[in-house]
């Protein structure tokens, strides 16, 4: 399982060095992506797909002047690995410095599947349990 979490943290550092066909490999082809960027650009659609992730790093490079992920704490749980860490974005004279947390998913070792959540808390206390052994 520790395997799921190494593939979860390359993908952060794939995304600060804005290394797209470095988070491609690290996709399964169905991945689905739910960003609070998406959001904020009046998408009602996660992105799906390489396709998606590429229109992503469009999305947030269109809409940031700076993105910059922190992740701080990695617990797997079952197939899932929750993460938590602070966000800082700026556009223009905004700036945000909050916490954050994801939901991430993989199957054979690809993401599958991730969630981006508002703050830590709320990517806590909607996570999934740890499955019964």
């Amino acid at each position: 399982m520790g395997r799921d979490i190494d593939v979860v943290r390359r993908a952060y550092v794939a995304f600060a060095r804005r290394d797209l066909d470095r988070m491609l490999e690290l996709l399964d082809s169905d991945f689905e992506f739910h960003a609070v960027t998406g959001e904020e650009t009046g998408r009602s659609e996660p992105y799906r797909g390489p396709g998606g992730m590429r229109r992503y790093f469009a999305d947030q490079a269109a809409l940031w002047d700076e993105l910059r992920l922190v992740a701080h704490d990695f617990d797997q749980r079952g197939q899932w690995v929750v993460v938590t860490g602070r966000v800082y974005a700026r556009r223009g004279g905004q700036v945000i410095d909050s916490s954050v947390g994801w939901h991430w998913q993989l199957r054979n070792a690809r993401i599958l599947y991730c969630r981006v959540f508002r703050s830590s808390e709320e990517a806590l206390a909607t996570a999934p349990a740890v499955a019964p052994i």
